[in-house]
């Protein structure tokens, strides 16, 4: 029994230290997403980049990723939907524009 405030206080720690790990930004989760693309591994990096675009919802390189993850997934509705929102917030930048002609 004489270990056991050590052992409550090993836990506490452990606990605390958990607690204390910075939250993940916007654009962490963008590198996730590009990383989970890298690798071929679509689903992962849709879920990272709507993660990202929780956080900042016009981070307009998200949108053109997960539209173009979406379309290889066969998941047409979504990938317009993100595509059509990376337009209006690079409207100069023909790549939203090629992604949903293809």
């Amino acid at each position: 029994m004489k270990n056991r405030p050590i052992l409550v206080l090993l836990i506490l720690s452990i606990l605390l230290a958990g607690a204390c790990t910075p939250a993940k930004s916007a654009q962490d989760y963008l590198q996730d997403g590009r990383q989970h693309l890298q690798n071929g591994d679509l689903s992962k990096a849709v879920a990272a980049l709507e993660q990202a675009l929780k956080k900042d919802p016009a981070l307009s390189e998200a949108h053109l990723l997960a539209g173009q993850a979406l379309i290889q997934l066969d998941r047409w509705p979504e990938a317009i939907q993100h595509l059509q929102v990376y337009r209006t917030l690079a409207p100069d930048d023909a790549a939203g524009y090629f992604a949903l002609g293809s």
